[in-house]
C-alpha cells in the first residue's frame, strides 16, 4: 500500500510541474489474454473477467487460477481491494459471492433481494469488511456491516446532485465513497453517507482514487484529476491500439487491449 501511494505521489507530482512534464513507460510484457474487464491487488495479482469467467495470473504473468459460476451468468464486476476476499457481483442475480486467494468461495453468497435491495446495479467492498450497494430503487446508496445489517442509507441522491444519476462505477478509498456517473462526473461521499462534492470529468467508464489524485483511462490518454487543486491532467499511453481497460499498481501500469495485456514499468 506504501509503495502504491508513492507512485501515485510520483505521478501527480510530475503532473503538477506540467512544463515537459513526461512518464517513461518501459514494457516489461505482453500476455495473451480474453477478457474486457481488468482488475489487479496490491500483491499486483491480475484478474481479468471474460463474460462469467474470472482468470487470475500471477505477478509474472503465469496463470494461476480461473473461476466460474455460469448458473449466476455475468460478472458485473469485482472489487479485490482485499485479496483474501474478493468481492463479485452478479448484477442480473442481484447476488455478490466472496472469494478466497485461490478463488475459491469464501462463505454464504449475500442474496441483495433478500435485503429490500432488488434493483441493485452496483456494490464494493467497504472498511471492516462492510459493503456498498447502490440501487436504483429510490436511488439509494446502502452501506452493510460484515453481518448484513445496515449502518447507512443514503436515500434519494438526485437531491444532492440535482440530476438524474446513473452511475456505473462504485469504489471506496481512502474513507470516502467514489460514484462515478459518465453524463454527471465522480459524485463523492464519506464513509457515514454525506455528500461531499461532484468531481466534474465526465465521459469515464472506470476510475481509480489515490492521494486525493482521480485516475482514469479516456480514449489513448491516461488522466490524472487533483481533487486539492481542481487541475486535470492527461498523458498519452505508450502505444497504439484501443485500450479497453487499465489499472495502475506499484510501479506498473496495466492495459487491457483486445486478446492482450501489457504491463508497463512506470518511471
Amino acid at each position: 500500500m506504501y509503495k502504491l501511494i508513492y507512485l501515485y505521489t510520483i505521478i501527480a507530482t510530475l503532473f503538477i510541474t506540467r512544463a515537459n512534464a513526461q512518464l517513461n513507460f518501459t514494457l516489461e510484457r505482453t500476455q495473451t489474454v480474453s477478457g474486457t474487464k481488468l482488475y489487479v491487488d496490491n500483491l499486483q495479482n491480475v484478474y481479468v473477467i471474460n463474460d462469467n469467467e474470472i482468470f487470475k495470473y500471477k505477478p509474472d504473468g503465469k496463470l494461476f487460477n480461473r473461476y466460474s459460476n455460469k448458473s449466476l451468468g455475468k460478472v458485473t464486476l469485482i472489487d479485490v481491494s482485499n485479496p483474501l476476499k474478493m468481492l463479485l457481483f452478479y448484477k442480473d442475480f442481484s447476488r455478490i459471492v466472496y472469494l478466497d486467494n485461490t478463488l475459491t468461495e469464501n462463505g454464504s453468497a449475500v442474496f441483495l433481494d433478500e435485503n429490500d435491495l432488488e434493483l441493485a446495479t452496483l456494490a464494493c467492498s467497504s472498511y471492516d469488511n462492510g459493503l456498498w450497494v447502490y440501487t436504483t430503487q429510490n436511488f439509494r446508496l446502502v452501506r452493510f456491516r460484515q453481518d448484513l445489517t445496515t449502518s447507512v442509507d443514503v436515500k434519494n441522491i438526485n437531491n444532492f446532485v440535482n440530476f438524474g444519476i446513473q452511475p456505473n462505477y462504485l469504489i471506496e478509498r481512502e474513507g470516502q465513497v467514489y460514484m462515478n456517473d459518465s453524463t454527471l462526473g465522480v459524485v463523492v461521499f464519506d464513509i457515514f453517507g454525506t455528500y461531499y462534492k461532484t468531481v466534474p470529468i465526465k465521459g469515464l467508464d472506470k476510475i481509480e482514487v489515490s492521494n486525493n489524485k482521480i485516475f482514469y483511462l479516456k480514449g489513448d490518454k491516461l488522466g490524472v484529476y487533483d481533487m486539492k487543486t481542481f487541475e486535470d491532467f492527461e498523458i498519452t499511453l505508450p502505444s497504439t491500439g484501443k485500450a479497453i481497460d487499465f489499472n495502475i499498481n506499484e510501479n506498473k501500469l496495466y492495459v487491457l487491449k483486445e486478446g492482450k495485456l501489457e504491463v508497463y514499468k512506470i518511471e
